[in-house]
């Protein structure tokens, strides 16, 4: 069973899968339980080509890929030995130019909408 995967929507409140699957499923034409097969399959192919150290390119999206973020040596401050944390790998996100220059445009232009409607309320 996959999880409710939750995505902050522009009002901040917060977008389940579930809710992106509904409106995957009206926008295609296809039943929720198809919208969801479909979805479910998408991400567990992306999981397992990101687990197995496969970038994952999404065109107007961006790039999944894996680092290797080395180990670390540590003082316990309750013990007071050094310790040693081994090395993991990371999975990082790299956002398309196209999604990162829409993102910033939408920002400036609320950026904007505000300073405009703080000075009408001055007025």
């Amino acid at each position: 069973m996959a999880k409710n995967y939750k995505i902050e929507k522009e009002d901040g409140s917060t977008l389940l899968d579930r809710q992106i699957i509904s409106e995957y499923a009206r926008a295609e034409g296809v039943s929720v339980v198809e919208a969801k097969r479909r979805l479910n399959v998408f991400i567990d192919t992306m999981r397992e080509l990101v687990i197995d150290g496969n970038p994952v390119s999404l065109r107007r999206f961006g790039r999944f890929y894996t680092t290797k973020r080395k180990g670390i040596r540590f003082k316990n401050n309750k013990t007071g030995q050094i310790e040693e944390a081994p090395a993991t790998k990371v999975i990082r996100f790299k956002p398309a130019v196209s999604l990162k220059r829409e993102l910033n445009v939408k920002v400036k232009s609320k950026m904007f909408k505000a300073l405009k409607d703080n000075k009408s309320n001055k007025q």
